[in-house]
């Protein structure tokens, strides 16, 4: 697909729209053939070739011979593209209530270098803006290769289109902190920050379980409770950019208070700290998540009280599904360590009381990433802005 189109978007745009699209199924596949690259894209021969010859020119891409063996075959083995040892690399940086953990990655979300830094109760807006800085110049210093941008992704609210993040809850009072400039203004280097959650679902979406997927949900279970939604293939963000606080889905109206203002919000029950405190109250028991979860094997009582866990968070997640139609529910963060007979309740209650149920199934999975999911997740933000064209790769 060439040229002008009934959008208004010139050749320059398609050119770029094009290239970017090539560009992401080399970055998402193990290597690909030139040849699967264009049944994928649709390209024609001629905009194929000069768009490859691009990349390789720039050295953005390579060529490999394909691995594997060529018994019974006739002549040479298929030459695969990759990305070039001398790409572009970017920065993400994960910012958590305990922690910034930043990460260098190439285009295929290969990590190269990392880099934790604690928070506290001592910090303010102004000291997390210095140790964001601290962190990306440490990871850039890492690398000889072209530092193409800085992916952030940030417990919420965030404000995505200026780069702030707004005022988290139980976040030491940090509020309006303008990460994006900061690093900027700093280093030079463009900026995108999303929330957690957005970009843990990025990260499922282009590297994880949802290649092939257009609607799915990632769960992040944690401190709190939030989701990530992919709906038709595009991240959805809502008109403020406030979409997928799903740990504030009621699921009992007259429910205890939540301080968001609702009530009988899912996270006062499903989230980490909330599940063990209840936990104590019921019971006098002092104890870990993963403790928990493995206590649950023998005992009956832990186990009758992880699985009404379960029950509300499938009930949590009907309400959003009956919504969004989604074919996949994605659990990550701390949720990621649930074991498979709690993912299986969960999935069973799920397709039993959705409005589609009998009709259609939404399988339930860990995220490919363990706990974090977020990590990579960052440094995706750049990469889905090269891979949808807003971000240009070429030098």
């Amino acid at each position: 697909m060439t040229g002008l189109n009934r959008s208004g978007m010139n050749i320059n745009d398609m050119k770029e729209k094009n290239r970017s699209l090539t560009l992401k199924h080399i970055c998402t596949h193990d290597g690909i053939s030139r040849v699967e690259i264009a049944k994928l894209t649709g390209l024609t021969k001629m905009t194929f070739t000069n768009i490859t010859n691009e990349l390789l020119n720039a050295d953005i891409i390579c060529q490999e011979t394909a691995s594997g063996s060529q018994t019974g075959s006739v002549g040479r083995r298929p030459i695969n593209l990759t990305i070039s040892p001398n790409s572009p690399v970017v920065v993400g940086v994960w910012i958590s209530r305990d922690f910034c953990y930043g990460v260098l990655a190439d285009l295929k979300a290969n990590i190269m270098a990392h880099r934790r830094v604690t928070l506290g109760s001592f910090d303010t807006a102004a000291t997390l803006c210095e140790k964001l800085v601290g962190c990306v110049e440490y990871l850039t210093a890492q690398t000889s290769r072209r530092v193409i941008g800085v992916g952030v992704c940030s417990i919420g609210p965030v404000d995505i289109n200026n780069g702030v993040i707004l005022k988290p809850t139980n976040f030491y009072g940090i509020t309006d902190a303008r990460v994006a400039d900061a690093i900027t203004s700093a280093l030079g280097l463009p900026v995108f920050l999303e929330r957690d959650m957005n970009a843990a679902a990025l990260a499922e979406k282009y590297y994880g379980r949802c290649r092939e997927v257009s609607d799915f949900i990632y769960l992040g279970i944690t401190n709190g409770i939030g989701a990530g939604l992919v709906s038709s293939g595009e991240l959805f963000h809502g008109s403020s950019g406030f979409g997928g606080e799903f740990g504030h889905t009621s699921i009992d109206c007259a429910g205890e208070p939540c301080h968001c203002g609702n009530r009988g919000c899912i996270e006062l029950y499903a989230s980490v700290p909330n599940i063990l405190s209840n936990y104590k109250k019921a019971t006098g028991a002092d104890i870990s998540l993963n403790q928990l979860i493995a206590l649950a094997e023998s005992d009956s009582s832990a186990r009758e009280y992880l699985s009404g866990i379960c029950g509300m968070l499938a009930t949590a997640l009907v309400n959003i599904s009956n919504v969004l139609d989604p074919s996949v529910v994605v659990v990550g963060h701390d949720g990621f360590y649930f074991s498979d007979w709690m993912l299986d309740l969960i999935e069973e209650k799920l397709n039993a009381d959705i409005l589609a149920s009998g009709y259609k199934r939404i399988s339930l999975c860990r995220s490919a990433f363990a706990d974090c999911t977020p990590l990579v997740g960052a440094a995706t933000i750049v990469m889905d802005r090269i891979f949808t064209g807003r971000l240009n790769v070429l030098p």
